[in-house]
């Protein structure tokens, strides 16, 4: 069968390659046209499906204008980055699909390195090799701490649902639930839950390597992380039952939000006052001191409420931003502020999230982002894998 041929044909189709416009960070025509531009041979049996939100019609525009007629533009109005991956997924029509991001580029032969390896050591679930497309002190940071988590993921053989490049076969993802739409980019958490449930083991192909375009400013990060940890909060309040929430890390800003409370901080003052008066009585000078600190402690959420918690993160948060200016000079103290900025971040997210739920259940209203996701795992297909 000639090339041209198989482009007209998608039952040789070998593999789907999944793009969502997302937070395109400006490389979308980049991204697509290096996938295009790979071997022939390779790209013969390959089909690329774009979705986007319809937001930029230029460039969605020249990106239709690239595609062949084998591949599809889906269009997503008002679309999140899983609504958009699950869209394009639905107009998918390989048995194998990979996952990829409008700011994530192909690397010369990593196509070729791709089929070769599924035609030769065929896998069910896998993860391209990556490194970092632009340079900076800040990019370069966002590099270093994905390079520092990639050995325990694959170590623990589980969270490498990673959307720089990831591949799953077609009856996987569906058994699956597809992504969890309303958590975003939180949802690759949730498919790595099932992926380590069933059984499965990802592993990295060595020789099939993208560039990622990482963020290159504090506002950029600030949006995905911040997002999130708001996403973390929100599937754990969503789905307080669901079997996934044992096999995730413990959201222990979720589950300790009462002590954010107006009423929670004064139950925690006045049990450490009766603890400071027992101490006192008994002569235990350093326990009423420490008593009487959180007792002291709990008087501005007592007063603010969340919105206390929620304002020293964001303080706490601005420091490490601080701090990575006052270090440029230094690279491992920028780093380790760098760390500590990411942390916060997600912390601010989380605590956003618990304020606005908690603001909404003292109304007794149900908050607009409370609902459930219309995809994601449930426990029938928790551990069954079609053969």
């Amino acid at each position: 069968m000639s090339s041209a041929m198989a482009l007209e044909e998608p039952d040789q189709v070998l593999l789907s390659i999944l793009i969502a416009l997302d937070d395109h960070r400006d490389q979308a025509l980049s991204a697509v046209s290096s996938w295009l531009a790979q071997g022939s041979e390779s790209l013969a049996v390959c089909q690329i499906v774009v979705a986007g939100p319809g937001d930029e019609p230029d460039i969605e525009s020249a990106l239709r204008g690239r595609l062949r007629p084998i591949d599809r533009f889906v269009s997503t109005p008002a679309g999140n980055v899983n609504q958009q991956f699950n869209a394009a997924f639905e107009a998918s029509a390989a048995r194998m699909v990979l996952f990829t991001e409008s700011h994530v580029v192909a690397e010369a032969g990593c196509l070729s390195a791709v089929i070769r390896e599924l035609r030769e050591r065929p896998f069910r679930t896998a993860a391209l090799s990556s490194r970092g497309l632009n340079r900076g002190r800040f990019p370069d940071a966002v590099e270093q701490i994905f390079d520092e988590e990639l050995p325990g993921r694959l170590a623990a053989g589980w969270n490498l649902a990673v959307i720089r490049g990831f591949f799953i076969e077609r009856a996987l993802f569906e058994q699956a639930g597809r992504f969890a739409e309303p958590y975003e980019h939180f949802a690759q958490l949730i498919l790595g839950v099932f992926m380590r449930q069933a059984g499965l083991q990802p592993r990295l192909l060595q020789d099939a390597l993208v560039q990622h375009a990482n963020e290159t400013q504090v506002a950029q990060l600030w949006r995905q992380l911040t997002l999130f940890g708001r996403n973390e909060v929100q599937f754990h309040a969503d789905n307080p039952h669901s079997w996934v929430r044992q096999h995730l890390p413990r959201c222990h800003v979720w589950e300790d939000r009462q002590r954010y409370t107006r009423r929670g901080a004064a139950i925690r003052a006045a049990a450490s006052l009766r603890e400071g008066a027992r101490s006192f009585v008994t002569g235990d000078i350093r326990k009423f001191s420490k008593a009487l600190s959180v007792a002291v402690s709990s008087l501005p959420t007592m007063v603010l409420g969340p919105a206390w918690a929620r304002g020293k993160a964001l303080v706490g948060l601005a420091g490490t931003v601080v701090r990575l200016h006052a270090f440029a000079w230094a690279p491992k103290l920028y780093y380790k502020a760098f760390c500590a900025m990411w942390a916060g971040m997600i912390r601010y997210g989380r605590l956003t999230e618990v304020a606005a739920r908690l603001a909404a259940e003292a109304r007794g209203a149900t908050p607009l982002r409370d609902r459930q996701p219309r995809t994601g795992p449930t426990r029938e297909n928790s551990g069954k894998v079609a053969a």
